[in-house]
């Protein structure tokens, strides 16, 4: 017998949550939402795009 396995019902993936001009703009989001109860392995600040002259920071958190 073929047993196929149902799709999960919500796949869990990396959401941004915000964009700043700074990293420590992006961190303040990254500790406030640490503080409103998300795991600190489910947070991320990563750098978006080119160097310069736009740079910015996403805050991300995984769900």
């Amino acid at each position: 017998m073929l047993a196929l396995a149902a799709p999960a019902a919500h796949a869990a993936e990396w959401h941004r949550v915000s964009t700043s001009q700074t990293l420590a703009g992006c961190n303040l989001t990254f500790i406030a939402l640490g503080y409103g109860g998300w795991p600190t392995d489910r947070l991320k600040c990563e750098l978006d795009g080119p160097w310069s002259p736009w740079q910015t920071y996403g805050g991300y958190v995984y769900y």
